[in-house]
């Protein structure tokens, strides 16, 4: 990881569209999504899922509504109803922004 350059954080939420469509940490494509109030920086490629309560994994749905759901997989066909599609922000699917988390959670650790 360069630390020694400056690169815009990606947060989950930004007041303003920051930077072209493209993450600045990973190069990945970003579609950037607004819901109103916030833009919300997601992966272009949107992913399966089915709305559950519980579930530990957010996605952007339909009207940039933030859900609970847990990701489709392959073992889920078994499960009842049909998966949705919605997007995932970059925040939680960056190589980047992960590593810089479990860092910084081992500073934490530390002190």
């Amino acid at each position: 990881m360069n630390t020694g350059t400056f690169s815009p954080l990606i947060w989950k939420k930004h007041k303003r569209r920051g930077w072209d469509n493209t993450c600045p940490h990973c190069g990945k494509p970003i579609k950037w999504i607004y819901d109103g109030v916030y833009w919300l920086p997601c992966d272009t490629e949107p992913i399966l899922f089915r709305m559950h309560p519980e579930g530990k994994s957010t996605v952007i749905y339909k009207r940039a509504e933030l859900i609970n759901c847990i990701i489709y997989s392959e073992q889920d066909k078994k499960g009842d109803g049909v998966p949705l599609t919605g997007h995932r922000q970059h925040y939680y699917t960056c190589h980047v922004l992960k590593a810089r988390r479990r860092e910084y959670i081992e500073k934490k650790r530390r002190i």
